[in-house]
């Protein structure tokens, strides 16, 4: 191609004709200009498709995260339930009455675990680090940043607050009631044992504990159970983004 422009060039400028080498001359700009364009043309197709290919990758990530949190949300809601269940136990045995029997010993334990909301952030913070525009549905991209930016920040702020009521007013009061157990690697043990079970049943402190932790376990559930609904509705918003891609 190059080859046979030059000559037409050699020719035009051989026949000295300037009106013909001016055609000429526009020609070939005008042909240099559009292959330029077709060139821009090309690379806009390739970031394109290079940037599909991304934000695609940024959705499978965000909705492989968010289904596979289901289960951990879900060990957070029994984990809570079985505490709550220990507190309850602990207290008919004490509003029976009943003697002290070594299965008691783990529902001492047990009733102290809390479990709250645990999401991983990593895909939102990838999606958010590129932009979260690329998301076509606005309502889409307002589930997104209130889940990872208010609603976990909720969840810590309750384990928080969580941890500080348990370190700073229950462990003190457990120190006093509990024997401390001596656990070896090689011999694992569990459980807390009280020092004066009888004493126990009638400590209207610690009733007050396990009723107090019975209540939390429940608030925990009730934010847990609404943060499930919502990663079930927003999990669905994103399958109909890649869907739609």
């Amino acid at each position: 191609m190059l080859t046979f422009l030059r000559r037409i060039r050699k020719s035009l400028i051989e026949s000295r004709s300037a009106r013909k080498y001016l055609f000429y001359a526009i020609g070939e700009i005008a042909l240099v200009v559009i292959g330029i364009l077709i060139a821009l043309q090309i690379n806009n197709w390739n970031q394109k498709r290079l940037s599909d290919k991304f934000e695609k990758k940024l959705l499978v990530e965000l909705r492989k995260t968010i289904v596979d949190d289901y289960d951990l949300l879900g060990m957070s809601i029994e984990g809570n339930l079985q505490s709550a269940r220990s507190c309850e136990i602990i207290l008919s045995h004490f509003d029976q009455d009943l003697p002290y029997h070594d299965s008691l010993s783990l529902h001492f334990e047990n009733s102290n675990h809390w479990w709250t909301m645990l999401i991983r952030k990593n895909a939102y913070d990838n999606a958010k680090a590129y932009g979260l525009e690329f998301m076509k549905d606005d309502s889409t991209r307002t589930m997104l940043s209130g889940l990872y930016e208010q609603v976990q920040l909720f969840g810590q702020t309750m384990d928080e607050r969580q941890s500080l009521y348990h370190y700073n007013t229950v462990t003190p009061l457990l120190i006093d009631l509990f024997e401390s157990i001596d656990k070896t690697w090689y011999m694992p043990q569990r459980g807390n044992v009280p020092n004066d079970y009888e004493a126990l049943k009638s400590n209207k402190t610690y009733r007050a504990i396990l009723k107090t932790n019975i209540g939390n376990r429940k608030y925990f559930n009730d934010w847990i159970h609404l943060t499930l609904s919502q990663m079930k509705s927003l999990e669905k918003r994103l399958q109909m983004e890649l869907e739609n891609r």
